[in-house]
This record gives C-alpha cells, sequence and structure tokens, in this order.
C-alpha cells in the first residue's frame, strides 16, 4: 500500500511535469486512491500537503480539486526558501523553528476546532503504527505542520514546511543510524501526546511549553547522538482521542 508521501510525490511529480494541467480538476476521492494504490485516508493527506505547497486548490462550491495555475511558482518558492536556508547555521534555523512552533501552539490551543484536533490525534495514532523510521519522520513532519496550519496564518505555515525541509535530509539520516529509532520514537510519542493534549485542553501555556522542551531536547539529544531514553515533561496524560 502506497503511502500518503509516497501519493504526495508522485502527484506532485505530475503537476511539475505537466502531465497534470493547470486548472485540470483531480479525479475523485475513491478513484484517485485506487490509481495511486493507496489509502483513502492516505490520499486526503497528501492533497493537503501539496495544497499548503501551492500546487492544488480544493474548490468551496464543491467542484473537486484542482490544479493551481500557479502551481509551479508557488512550488518554486518554497524551494528558493529551502535552499536559501541551506545557507544558515543549523542551529539557527533550528532556533527559529521553536520561535514559530511555541507561538503556533499557544495559537492553536486558542482557536483549532474539534475537527482539526481529532485530525491530529489520527497523526499520532498512525505514528505509533509506523513500521519505517522514514515513514514515522514524515508523520512526524506532518504533525507538527498541521499545528502551524490550525492558527490559519498561512505565514506560519508557509516558514514551517521551508524550515522543516531544511533539515529533513539530517533527521532521516539520524533515524537511520540509531540502534533502536523505535524506542527514541515511542519517547518522541509521549511529548506529541502531551502537546495534543494541552492544544485539546485550550491550555496554551502549556502547549506552548510542551513543544519548546519537546524540540530543544529532541535536537539536543538526536543532533549531538545521545538520544534520551524516555522523554517527556512530567504531565499526566488523558489520551482519549
Amino acid at each position: 500500500m502506497t503511502s500518503w508521501s509516497e501519493a504526495a510525490d508522485r502527484l506532485r511529480a505530475q503537476i511539475l511535469s505537466g502531465e497534470l494541467r493547470a486548472g485540470q480538476q483531480l479525479p475523485g476521492e475513491r478513484e484517485l486512491a485506487a490509481r495511486l494504490g493507496c489509502s483513502r485516508p492516505s490520499l486526503r493527506e497528501a492533497l493537503r500537503v501539496l495544497e499548503a505547497q501551492g500546487l492544488l486548490r480544493v474548490n468551496d462550491r464543491g467542484s473537486g480539486t484542482l490544479v493551481r495555475d500557479e502551481a509551479f511558482s508557488t512550488f518554486a518558492s518554497t524551494l528558493e526558501l529551502q535552499t536559501v536556508l541551506g545557507h544558515y547555521r543549523e542551529a539557527d534555523i533550528v532556533r527559529t523553528r521553536i520561535a514559530i512552533e511555541a507561538w503556533s501552539c499557544r495559537e492553536a490551543a486558542r482557536v483549532a476546532d474539534a475537527e482539526a484536533v481529532a485530525t491530529l490525534a489520527e497523526l499520532i495514532t498512525a505514528m505509533d503504527e509506523a513500521r519505517a523510521h522514514r515513514e514515522f519522520n514524515d508523520l512526524d513532519a506532518q504533525f507538527h505542520l498541521d499545528i502551524c496550519r490550525m492558527t490559519d496564518n498561512p505565514i506560519a505555515a508557509e516558514l514551517m514546511q521551508g524550515l522543516r525541509g531544511a533539515i529533513t535530509r539530517q533527521m532521516v539520516a539520524i533515524y537511520s543510524r540509531l540502534p533502536d529509532w523505535r524506542r527514541v520514537a515511542d519517547g518522541v510519542q509521549v511529548e506529541h501526546r502531551q502537546i495534543w493534549q494541552a492544544i485539546r485542553d485550550r491550555d496554551g501555556e502549556f502547549a506552548e511549553a510542551g513543544v519548546r522542551s519537546h524540540l530543544d531536547r529532541f535536537f539536543a539529544d538526536l543532533l549531538h547522538s545521545h538520544p534520551s531514553a524516555a522523554p517527556g515533561t512530567g504531565r499526566h496524560l488523558d489520551w482519549a482521542p
């Protein structure tokens, strides 16, 4: 079964190559999922990512999902941002990402609706079930990006996309070198659930503190090759999606 990231890659390639033309409407969900060999939930996630990247537009009037006229230039801007970021120190990129995510978590706790919170819970469950570190890493990226999207601030989401893209290769390489990536991922999941719980409970202060602690520890441990066995901020969990 094709993963959502593989489905997104295939659709992205078809758009950028011109196989899917500007203004063209995509097939219905059932047909498109069958063509790509993925589940319908995976397809929805792929479409959400491509919409955030500016390649697709979901028509509010019910006429389906369309390839945006300005798809190539919008995607090129995202790539340009990632290229520019590649010239900066990794530590500065990480600090900027933490600042954006801290604000996003606090704001998400204030404005997120029940559907967005439920979608975030589904991503956490999917990370629990991930069988490969690359799949986990893709879902992890989506979790953090979705929190930025909850704020309804497109600039925050666009910046987050670029910041994450600038360090994705290093993240995958780090996970691939871990002797037991699943153990580290399980610890990361403790913190994901704490952040999710704070957003669900509209506790902006803890959501912000939680993501700061999560990212500070993650980058301090993994980027220096000293993964913690059981990270967590110590707050009692109430994991009930």
